[in-house]
């Protein structure tokens, strides 16, 4: 029985992250690309659906594929939105100077090596980008050993964050394709693919701060956690 329980605590997290982290932002992302790539083909499956076309096709065969288009298209958007969160990360992590959980990032950033020390006055702004993200793979994995709280709450607020980080790669993927097309005057009426091209923008920058202040309280709740495990 616990040991069910232990499989079903695993599963569960696991499936949350894949279906916020990666589903939803590839869903987005296909629309998104629809629309600037091939407009005409949203009026295809516009018909496909008023016409009935699809009947006799399964729902559930229907429901699959596009589970996975959206999945795989997730796991590609996976780098560009690495690179989104590498903007931003040692912004936040460096936000922690000054508080009250300074003393315990610089203290367990020494013990573990990622800090020399050779290195005066040792403080978070002494870590780089790599050894701030190798900092929060330690704290990650040994909170997830030691604190069920931990190993169920963490996932979902890193996929929070991750979602966050995907929709943005994604917004300024097509606002780049929808403008290149506007510029060459593929997409007409012009006026109208600018203000699309605008809202792709300001979505990005609405998603790329959001990403932020969700990883801000993630950094914040995993600090908080691992200090409360210590001895």
């Amino acid at each position: 029985m616990a040991e069910n329980g232990s499989t079903l605590a695993k599963i569960v997290p696991e499936f949350f992250y894949d279906l916020i982290a990666r589903i939803l932002p590839g869903l987005v992302f296909a629309v998104l690309l629809l629309i600037a790539a091939a407009p005409e083909s949203l009026l295809f499956f516009r018909d496909l659906a008023v016409q009935n076309k699809l009947e006799g096709v399964p729902f559930a065969l229907l429901f699959l594929v596009l589970i996975a288009i959206a999945y795989i298209l997730g796991i590609l958007l996976g780098p560009l939105g690495a690179r989104v969160r590498d903007l931003y990360l040692p912004r936040v992590w460096k936000a922690c100077a000054g508080t009250a959980h300074e003393a315990f990032v610089v203290g367990y950033a020494t013990r573990r090596g990622l800090i020399g020390t050779a290195v005066e006055n040792p403080a978070v702004a002494s870590l780089d980008r790599k050894a701030l993200k190798t900092l929060y793979r330690l704290l990650e994995d040994e909170l997830k050993a030691k604190d069920p709280l931990g190993r169920v709450l963490l996932p979902k607020l890193h996929a929070e964050t991750v979602l966050c980080d995907h929709l943005c790669a994604a917004s300024l993927l097509v606002a780049a394709l929808a403008g290149v097309l506007t510029l060459t005057g593929t997409r007409q009426p012009r006026t109208a693919w600018t203000v699309f091209v605008l809202f792709l923008f300001a979505l990005a920058i609405f998603t790329g701060w959001t990403a932020k202040y969700r990883f801000w309280g993630l950094i914040q709740r995993l600090l908080s956690l691992s200090i409360q495990i210590r001895p």
